[in-house]
């Protein structure tokens, strides 16, 4: 929501918001919509990814009435072999760090970002998505970062039952560096949200700007009803940890109990397949479902006698748990599962040691028509008292953080977890060759802001520059290029597209793309004693029907001689 003097909020994640197809995505979603709602704000957002991502996310963002700016990355690239060698990262590498290495011009298109927007606030949601953007900790501008977890517990969770995922290393290495990067975002953030009093962070310094935002999703038009089945269902993937101990549970313990206690009683697993499983946790009373569709997963949200929820962690909030808040639909967990909950004292809980006792609260339940029907009252009540103050703690929070002093300009030291990445060191002592192409392929060391990923037309390379885009090239002083030639294709408006030309901020030239291919050849100046060579190209922009980017030129080559 817009006002004459809005709060601009640039908002970044990198988890998807396309589809709420996982918790994380789920609770990412509400989180911009919040923010959208909060009065008096403009919101901006941005994302990364491949342009079919920006397509699908631009459909999310048009949603919340805010501004999408999508970066497309250049193709990835790999660490070297000696960089995987003497890099911590290369050696240790902990969950999506070798990922933010390899795409560095994420973190260089939102700073040029963040520099054309002049944000009051920007927001990083989910803790990890620092990692692609650990520049902006070094930038004047307020900074809340959301985490989903604690990051660096679950990390040691998941490394003690060797259940880290491919390319994470299992050493105690990884898990010290994660933590000491936790650290570093939580202290170096303006405020702190996390998602329930479990999630708060131990360091006492951090605690004084930190926040409790539990996730309050918009209530759901299909409302549970009683449908006399006596089912139970769990919804979750056994690839993620949690859920891997829920189905374990579920399946080595709790299923046998039950079926002693109420026979016809199913128990429906969403989200995990029979040929996933273990061939002992196949019982007769289980039905694994795999991937469902929509219309599935909401029957069962919808008439399904109780959702159980036999999570083990106290973190995080669980985004399922939620779900069934916003349609009323009636729930028995752990209180690990309702950490996110306020009202967890109104819903009937157990205790995954006692399996025989769970068995005991769900066989009482299942079937009782007037005390299932008071359950879904009584969440509905408590939920609906949430929704009419959630977008006030939202707002406190954007005003309390934008009436702070801009803290001073970030300084990272040589070791600190929020130095920017480097993906691989330049050698500028090695000759340039006679002839470099720097537009669209990518020679070792130079660096690109606003420009996007390579294509192809009619078998030619193609690449998009934004209205404004820069390359920064190590120069060798022994052989320095003496001219610079580029060919651009003549796609442009109707109109035409102006375009300047900037070599180490001198004009060298001035023109307009008007529908036909232009190839000039520039005299560079004398670079003697010049490190660098920075070229700049300022366009007019367009943005064609359909396509989410703000187009400059299209570029088929630029090259240096000498």
């Amino acid at each position: 929501m817009k006002s004459a003097q809005a709060v601009k909020v640039l908002y970044f994640t990198s988890v998807r918001l396309a589809e709420p197809d996982h918790g994380g995505s789920i609770v990412c979603r509400h989180h911009a919509q919040r923010l959208a709602a909060c009065e008096g704000t403009e919101l901006h957002v941005s994302t990364f990814g491949s342009l079919s991502q920006a397509q699908g996310e631009r459909k999310f963002v048009d949603t919340l009435g805010a501004q999408h700016h999508p970066i497309l990355p250049r193709a990835t690239r790999k660490l070297s072999t000696s960089a995987k060698n003497w890099r911590p990262a290369g050696r240790w590498p902990f969950m999506l760090e070798v990922e933010a290495l390899a795409i560095p011009d994420v973190d260089r298109q939102f700073c040029a970002l963040v520099n054309k927007l002049k944000p009051d606030i920007v927001v990083i949601d989910y803790l990890l998505s620092a990692l692609f953007i650990r520049s902006v900790f070094s930038m004047p501008v307020r900074i809340i970062t959301i985490t989903l977890n604690k990051e660096a517990e679950f990390h040691a969770e998941m490394r003690r039952a060797g259940r880290l995922g491919a390319g994470v290393s299992d050493s105690i290495l990884a898990q010290w560096r994660l933590a000491r990067f936790e650290r570093a975002v939580c202290r170096n953030s303006d405020a702190l949200v996390v998602l329930s009093e479990g999630d708060l962070p131990s360091d006492r310094r951090v605690r004084e700007h930190t926040a409790i935002l539990e996730p309050v999703l918009d209530e759901s038009q299909e409302r549970w009803r009683y449908s006399c089945n006596r089912d139970l269902f769990f919804v979750g993937n056994i690839g993620h940890y949690p859920n891997f101990l829920a189905v374990k549970w579920l399946a080595e313990q709790f299923a046998p109990a039950l079926a002693q206690r109420c026979p016809e009683a199913r128990i429906r697993i969403v989200g995990t397949s029979i040929n996933q499983i273990q061939p002992h946790w196949n019982r007769d009373n289980i039905d694994y479902m795999g991937r469902c569709d929509e219309p599935t997963l909401n029957l069962l949200f919808n008439s399904c006698d109780l959702f159980i929820a036999p999570i083990e962690n106290n973190f995080g909030a669980k985004m399922k748990v939620m779900q069934c808040l916003a349609r009323g639909t009636p729930i028995l967990a752990t209180s690990g599962a309702l950490s996110g909950v306020t009202f967890n004292d109104l819903i009937p809980q157990f205790a995954l040691n006692n399996a025989e006792g769970a068995a005991d609260v769900a066989a009482g339940l299942l079937g009782d028509e007037p005390r299932l029907n008071e359950m879904s009252r009584i969440l509905t009540k408590e939920y609906a008292s949430l929704l009419a103050s959630r977008n006030d703690a939202w707002h406190r929070l954007i005003t309390n953080v934008k009436a702070q002093p801009l803290r001073h300009i970030r300084r990272p030291s040589i070791f600190s977890p929020l130095r920017p990445a480097r993906n691989d060191d330049v050698d500028v002592s090695r000759p340039w060759s006679k002839r470099i192409e720097i537009g669209v392929e990518e020679p070792l060391g130079v660096v690109t802001t606003g420009m996007y990923g390579l294509e192809q037309v009619d078998d030619s390379p193609l690449r998009w520059t934004s209205e404004i885009a820069e390359l920064e090239v190590p120069l060798n002083q022994k052989t320095l290029p003496t001219a610079l030639a580029f060919r651009l294709f003549g796609i442009s408006p109707a109109g035409g597209t102006d375009l300047r030309i900037l070599v180490n901020g001198l004009e060298m030239f001035h023109g307009q793309v008007r529908g036909e291919p232009i190839h000039r050849t520039i005299p560079l100046p004398n670079l003697t004693g010049v490190p660098n060579l920075r070229i700049r190209l300022e366009s007019s922009g367009f943005q064609p029907e359909g396509d989410v980017r703000k187009l400059g030129v299209a570029i088929r080559s630029i090259v240096l001689s000498r």
